[in-house]
């Protein structure tokens, strides 16, 4: 196999052949020191998920998602928070029906920077208990709807986690596109989640309109979700089978319309 390609993180195919090399995209984060120039985006045939190879470094993670200040955009505040939040408190309402529950869920959000799924069943349920995770400490103190605010990554904190589960709800929203190996993440959590509890995943799916067919790296690099090195990979509807059949979680809802398109909502569940 070219040394330079990396073998899909879903599924483990390594086999160049069964590897569509898309093309290249550079860095989009230019204040980000010591990045290599260029990355190539491959699509798994074996199980289509699409993944930017080679990995960053442990220092440009370091630096992307701990060193800099993420929430400082409007985008973060105003009409534009609360529509999110809007979007969460419906997607709690859905998980608690679907559990057959209308009250006092416990909530572990990870990744969660300013902790929107915390305040939305905070919002419907003030005796529901909430537990964020990130591993930034960046928004622990201004998320006062947050009952604890763990700050590390899951797996330093995983006693302290365990320690406070079972969770009702675990909500990984635009995380899992960031993660090295998410279907070993989702392993590792799985056994946090209560026996009718769900796993909420949100992330991006793939631009409009692109094709295998076609190969059209161009329109990945104008897409809104083009964050690289930020974002290691982008799950399709195949992945999220293949992750339901080796994880042994049951696939409760995938849609991915979100967003005109762009993203995906998953629901899994023991």
């Amino acid at each position: 196999m070219n040394n330079e390609l990396r073998a899909c993180p879903v599924c483990g195919n390594g086999d160049a052949l069964k590897l569509n090399i898309i093309g290249e995209l550079k860095p989009t984060f230019h204040f980000v020191k010591n990045v290599i120039p260029t990355f190539k985006l491959v699509e798994c045939l074996v199980c289509t998920t699409i993944y930017q190879t080679p990995l960053p470094s442990n220092e440009v993670f370091h630096e992307l998602y701990i060193d800099t200040i993420q929430f400082t955009s409007d985008t973060y505040t105003g009409e534009r928070s609360k529509m999110i939040v809007d979007y969460f408190k419906d997607c709690a309402q859905r998980m608690m029906k679907m559990m057959g529950k209308d009250s006092e869920v416990k909530v572990l959000e990870i990744g969660s920077g300013l902790s929107w799924m915390c305040k939305a069943v905070k919002e419907l349920d003030d005796k529901s208990y909430t537990i964020a995770q990130d591993i930034s400490p960046e928004c622990r103190d201004i998320c006062a709807w947050v009952d604890k605010y763990i700050v590390g990554s899951c797996e330093e904190n995983y006693s302290l986690l365990d320690a406070n589960g079972p969770f009702d709800i675990i909500s990984i929203t635009h995380v899992i596109e960031h993660l090295s190996y998410p279907l070993d993440f989702i392993m590792q959590i799985k056994p946090l989640l209560s026996w009718k509890g769900i796993l909420l995943i949100t992330a991006p799916y793939q631009p409009v309109g692109w094709k295998r067919d076609d190969n059209n790296i161009e329109l990945w690099k104008a897409w809104l979700y083009n964050h690289v090195p930020g974002h290691l990979q982008y799950l399709t509807e195949n992945s999220v089978q293949v992750i339901s059949r080796i994880s042994r979680l049951n696939i409760l809802s995938y849609n991915n319309a979100h967003d005109g398109g762009q993203a995906f909502e998953l629901m899994l569940s023991k």
